[in-house]
């Protein structure tokens, strides 16, 4: 079990326009997660997206997920929590398209 305090897991923020949100609420536009990993073995996070969580189980190097129903109007927080000791993400990206 990885024993880490919620002090030591990385958040960070993003804003969404009013513009771009009535086009993902209209589902003219997706919102999409996209994070790069390093190492092989397998990988166990959650995700935390203003207060939703998504669970991430993978072996992959790249994993991708449309998020776009946990994306909010204005300021958007995400939080990663590892699952297991070793993980190692390279690049974390939110996408609007």
């Amino acid at each position: 079990v990885l024993e880490t305090s919620a002090a030591d897991y990385p958040k960070y923020s993003f804003d969404v326009s009013d513009n771009d949100f009535d086009k993902l609420d209209s589902g003219n536009l997706d919102a999409t997660l996209k994070i790069k990993f390093r190492g092989s073995g397998n990988k166990k996070l959650s995700v935390t997206i203003n207060e939703d969580e998504i669970s991430i189980d993978t072996d992959k190097l790249d994993y991708e997920k449309v998020i776009t129903r946990h994306i909010k109007n204005g300021a958007n927080t995400v939080k990663i929590i590892p699952r297991i000791e070793d993980l190692d993400i390279s690049k974390l990206e939110i996408f609007l398209e």
